[in-house]
């Protein structure tokens, strides 16, 4: 009777299944995890954005090297400072190496050609490939901008001696350091598939600032086939002019460039824009064309700060260390 009354116990504890197993219906199907079993997943590296793409601080230093007074080696009165600046850059330094204007034009428009062969060349490049062609186009512009930034931005001149516009030289060298990350770690890339028909547009007023037709009468600036001598080909030795060519081929594809990258260049150029608006349609009436020429600069860098706002960079952000950003697949 004894063994009835367990074996009767052990039934009501279990119920039986079709396939004839019992199963104990007090103990729960998964036991509850101990708090120490418990592990939470390795957090990520801890990210912080390009120096392009924190844009307060570059975009505040930026605006202040605007401000810098001119270096002069005579001294000039600060009501002046419009007309040192445009007698300083119609004959720069670099001026004086006549072979600087061929060799550096040649190059701009050698980037224009790799840029575009190399992304709807038939042959099949790699991502590494890609991302190495949109590192070399910016390692150019920094090389293009620290030899103007420099040698456009100082002169001799009859009235105050030798000029060095400081502020200008200041900005170009920012954005250069604005740029090493997406150098550094091509968070940039040029592709086929990037590649917008719609910004074709832009192409033009990057040929009309490549091309930079002027002529001169005395000091006077003046459309080509008005004054005595014609101008050509400045474009490789001057910021105003190389700049909307560079930014021309970043909006094109502007889906694989790095939105901190086109930010910098786009923010830097509109300031330039601006003040040479100001400079030629204002100030200096006369010379109204070298305004007209300094126009593909304003609505280039308007477009690129417009479009690098609303842009999603597909490159990872950098990490705070020891991190190289992962190649995206094409």
């Amino acid at each position: 009777m004894a063994d009835t009354s367990a074996d009767s116990d052990h039934v009501e504890g279990e119920h039986a299944t079709p396939g004839g197993d019992s199963r104990s219906s007090s103990r729960p199907a998964h036991p509850p995890a101990s708090p120490r079993n418990t592990r939470t997943p390795p957090s990520a590296p801890k990210l912080h954005k390009p120096r392009g793409r924190r844009w307060w601080p570059t975009r505040v230093l930026i605006l202040l090297a605007f401000v810098i007074p001119l270096f002069t080696e005579g001294g000039y009165d600060p009501r002046d400072t419009s007309r040192v600046i445009s007698t300083t850059l119609q004959d720069p330094l670099i001026h004086q190496w006549e072979i600087l204007r061929p060799l550096a034009t040649g190059l701009l428009a050698g980037m224009v050609v790799m840029t575009f062969l190399s992304a709807f060349s038939g042959r099949s490049r790699g991502v590494r490939e890609k991302r190495a062609v949109a590192r070399v186009l910016l390692f150019a512009y920094i090389f293009f901008i620290l030899v103007t930034g420099f040698l456009q931005n100082m002169g001799q001149t009859e009235e105050w001696g030798f000029v060095w516009v400081v502020g200008n030289t200041v900005v170009m060298v920012l954005v250069s350091f604005a740029l090493l990350p997406d150098v550094r770690h091509r968070l940039s890339i040029i592709r086929r598939r990037d590649f917008r028909p719609a910004m074709s547009w832009t192409l033009l007023p990057g040929l009309f600032a490549f091309i930079a037709p002027y002529s001169l009468s005395g000091d006077i600036i003046l459309p080509p086939g008005v004054g005595e001598r014609l101008v050509l080909g400045d474009s490789g030795i001057t910021y105003c002019f190389l700049t909307p060519v560079f930014l021309s081929l970043l909006l094109c594809f502007h889906p694989g460039i790095h939105s901190g990258t086109l930010s910098v260049i786009s923010f830097a150029g509109l300031g330039f824009g601006l003040f040479n608006m100001l400079t030629w349609f204002l100030l200096n009436p006369e010379s109204w064309w070298m305004g007209v020429l300094h126009l593909p600069l304003l609505i280039l860098s308007l477009s690129g700060l417009v479009i690098a706002r609303w842009s999603i960079d597909r490159a990872p952000e950098l990490p705070a260390r020891n991190f190289s950003p992962p190649i995206m697949k094409a």
